[in-house]
């Protein structure tokens, strides 16, 4: 089984690390993983490709199509099993690519509350635009 975790980049936080020490269990029960994240290289990106992953990047957007566009490129170089999206309310733009290409998703919805454009939950006009954005991901 081929499996694609998609994360924001490759930093020694509680997803990262968590998935960094799973990923060798994984292989001896013949799962592979690889790894999407949109950032630049990060301290654990060594860590991950020692393991032999291999690391995707993609432009950050809040756009999901432009998200989808970029993410449907990567998953036509291989063949996943499974995609595992750890984008919580935003993984909308994956949920398109993955949808189009047939390929199952899991969408991890973490306890931090979504962070996505966070200073305009204070703005009269920008927190509607924002909770309509974050309505139409999850729609997605």
């Amino acid at each position: 089984m081929r499996v694609l975790a998609v994360v924001n980049w490759l930093v020694a936080g509680g997803i990262e690390t968590q998935l960094l020490r799973t990923i060798p269990h994984a292989q001896r029960h013949g799962i592979h993983f690889d790894v999407c994240c949109m950032g630049p290289r990060k301290e654990l990106d060594d860590e991950f490709e020692k393991l032999g992953c291999q690391i995707w990047r993609i432009p950050k957007s809040a756009n999901c199509y432009s998200t989808a566009k970029h993410f449907r490129k990567i998953i036509a170089t291989r063949s996943y099993d499974l995609v595992h999206s750890n984008f919580g309310d935003t993984s909308g733009g994956i949920a398109l690519a993955t949808a189009k290409a047939q390929i199952p998703l899991m969408v991890s919805i973490h306890n931090c509350g979504t962070v996505s454009l966070f200073r305009w939950k204070k703005r009269p006009v920008l927190k509607f635009v924002r909770k309509a954005w974050l309505a139409w991901h999850r729609r997605l």
